[in-house]
């Protein structure tokens, strides 16, 4: 059985093999440095003419030049490899071409900031609803408000509330008496007129007694259905300028009350 050296094809490694090897695997061998496979039936070398020693290097050759040569010539004869049927060989694996790496920096994720944005001013008008709705009665009879409010209410089917001004009402001709027709009472007249620019609610009427000395004896408050007449409907409007004449009766708060005062509420 005769003995053969090969060289490979990739890696230019040689090595021995023997005919009959080469027989048995149909010409195929592996080689044992890279482990690619080749046809070695071209490629075969009689082992007399590789073994011959090499040449001596010129004379001009450096001694680098001659290490470089005794090197190449031992990695020529490594050792042999055992070549294997071609069922064996294992199946390389898949070569995969990565994309070379960017340096570019990546593009910054843009956050969402607009629903924060509707969370913020939702509650911005919730906050302005409540204030509104809590602050109705009083700011809704205030005249620069008021027209948002007419018309706020003209959308929803809400109902302002009425203006009131009491202090604005004057009263004239007051007048307090012994009542004509019953024992130890009083009876009041006056006129009372509406000196705001709009009408108003029929006011409550507060009247206090006091003795000489100024001391409060007694204080008493009247409802507008109390001193209201059949003239006047209860809860109608107080006109703008125009008097109306009030009169009640009331228990005498006895002799010492010598002055008495009447306010508006």
């Amino acid at each position: 059985m005769s003995e053969w050296l090969v060289a490979c094809p990739e890696c230019a490694t040689r090595f021995r093999v023997l005919s009959g090897q080469l027989t048995v695997a149909d010409g195929r061998v592996r080689c044992g440095a890279c482990l690619a496979v080749f046809d070695a039936t071209d490629r075969l070398e009689p082992i007399e003419a590789a073994e011959q020693p090499p040449a001596e290097p010129a004379s001009g050759a450096s001694r680098t030049h001659r290490h470089r040569s005794v090197l190449a010539s031992q990695r020529t004869l490594p050792e042999a490899s055992e070549p294997l049927p071609v069922s064996d060989f294992p199946t390389p694996p898949p070569v995969f071409e990565l994309d070379p790496p960017t340096l570019a920096a990546p593009a910054p994720m843009r956050r969402r900031r607009w629903p924060w944005a509707i969370i913020a001013v939702a509650g911005l008008l919730l906050a302005v609803v409540q204030t509104l709705f809590w602050t109705f009665e009083e700011v809704a009879v205030d005249p620069r408000w008021r027209p948002y409010y007419a018309t706020a209410c003209g959308w929803i089917g809400c109902s302002l509330p009425e203006l009131r001004d009491p202090a604005s009402i004057r009263s004239r001709r007051l007048s307090i008496r012994p009542h004509p027709d019953h024992a130890d009472a009083l009876l009041l007249e006056a006129l009372i007129e509406n000196q705001a620019d709009f009408a108003q609610p029929y006011p409550a009427i507060e009247l206090q007694f006091a003795d000489v000395r100024g001391q409060p004896l007694a204080v008493r408050r009247f409802r507008p259905d109390e001193y209201l007449r059949g003239e006047v409907a209860v809860g109608s409007l107080m006109p703008v300028g125009q008097p109306v004449r009030i009169a009640m009766a009331l228990d005498s708060p006895g002799e010492e009350a010598v002055n008495y005062q009447i306010s508006f509420w």
